[in-house]
């Protein structure tokens, strides 16, 4: 998977390309890890050209989330993929985040 990382409006958004599963999944948490013992608190996750997520992946977004909630911090996600939203939706973890069908929207 790549990662690419940016900054809009007090956010930090990762763009997140190709495959979320037990071996990248690691490499995600760990980035945004560092971003936070730097201090950002306001992480959005840009899925758009994510195109595979499995439960290793999912189980990492929980771990996140968590670790956002420590830091009493924030958590979006936006451009969900179809497969993504339907995976979130009989999962119900559409109930446990906050996901948004634009950027602009994220941000705000």
């Amino acid at each position: 998977m790549e990662i690419r990382t940016r900054s809009r409006n007090n956010w930090t958004i990762f763009d997140l390309e190709g495959k979320l599963n037990e071996t990248t999944s690691k490499t995600l948490t760990n980035e945004i890890d560092t971003k936070i013992n730097s201090g950002a608190k306001k992480i959005i996750l840009n899925f758009q050209n994510l195109n595979f997520i499995n439960s290793s992946g999912l189980g990492s977004l929980i771990s996140i989330s968590k670790k956002i909630n420590q830091v009493k911090g924030e958590l979006r996600f936006f451009n969900l993929q179809p497969f993504v939203n339907d995976l979130f939706n009989i999962t119900k973890l559409c109930n446990v985040f906050s996901v948004y069908s634009s950027e602009d929207e994220a941000v705000s």
